[in-house]
């Protein structure tokens, strides 16, 4: 099983072994389950006011009321005004880009094993829960703190704490800074000066990076690719990279949630 995890300082790191939750007499978040849309929430505190779960509920409901305007932007392609162009460089891309924002719209189950649809599905990392906590302490060893993990090839999306403490969603002064002016450029960018790990640090790129991450497991990307996160590097990529990496979504879905404007 691989796991694709995702620093706060947005580091690429991929994990390779074989995690079953452990088994115990009693689970007494079990029944811990709740949902919005097709996706399911488990083991986030169902019902307790404010909790995790209904954060995360508020979260995905915002996001699919916000997705609708970022697929209209996409259709508009490189006549974007928030980083198509620097994101997805052609309006080749177009298709794919529109195929996977609309998966998390109608929050779309993966296949398993090509057979089975099954839900994509949260689940909350606690150490005080037994269920999960082994898998939180052996996933923090190998790659510290994180705020997203993504189980390869399973409908699994897990969140720690740290995503919980993440900003909720993007702000446009998380806009970076380019050295000989604030533009998007493609390959051609500035070198940036910062901002170039703060945009997309928040619950809401988060959660659209993961869920698009999620969907582009299942649709051929090889289980080789390297993810990259640095913005920098995610503008630089060729276009047929910036497709298959979720972070590319990830920043102008934020750009444009953001109102960043790019020529």
């Amino acid at each position: 099983m691989l796991f694709h995890a995702r620093r706060l300082v947005l580091v690429c790191a991929v994990l390779t072994g074989s995690y079953a939750l452990p088994q115990h007499r009693y689970d007494h978040k079990a029944y811990d389950v709740t949902s919005n849309g097709n996706y399911l929430i488990k083991r986030c505190g169902k019902g307790i006011p404010g909790g995790k779960a209904e954060q995360l509920v508020s979260l995905l409901q915002e996001i699919a009321a916000d997705l609708p305007s970022i697929i209209t932007e996409a259709e508009d392609g490189t006549k974007s005004i928030h980083g198509f162009k620097a994101f997805f460089t052609s309006d080749s891309s177009i298709p794919p880009v529109t195929h996977y924002y609309s998966n998390i719209t109608s929050s779309a189950p993966v296949l398993i094993a090509g057979v089975q649809p099954e839900p994509v599905t949260f689940i909350c990392l606690e150490y005080g829960d037994p269920f999960t906590a082994w898998v939180y302490r052996v996933l923090t060893k190998i790659h510290g703190h994180v705020a997203g993990l993504s189980s390869a090839k399973t409908e699994a999306i897990y969140l720690p704490p740290l995503f919980f403490q993440l900003p909720r969603v993007p702000r446009p002064q998380q806009c970076p800074v380019f050295g000989a002016g604030a533009y998007f450029r493609g390959r051609d960018a500035a070198v940036i000066l910062h901002g170039d790990q703060e945009l997309g640090s928040t619950q809401w790129g988060t959660i659209i990076h993961e869920l698009v991450d999620k969907y582009l497991d299942f649709h051929g990307r090889q289980s080789h690719f390297r993810e990259t996160y640095r913005l920098e590097e995610c503008i630089r990529l060729p276009a047929f990279q910036q497709v298959i990496n979720a972070e590319n979504y990830s920043l102008f879905a934020s750009c444009k949630f953001s109102g960043i404007i790019t020529p």
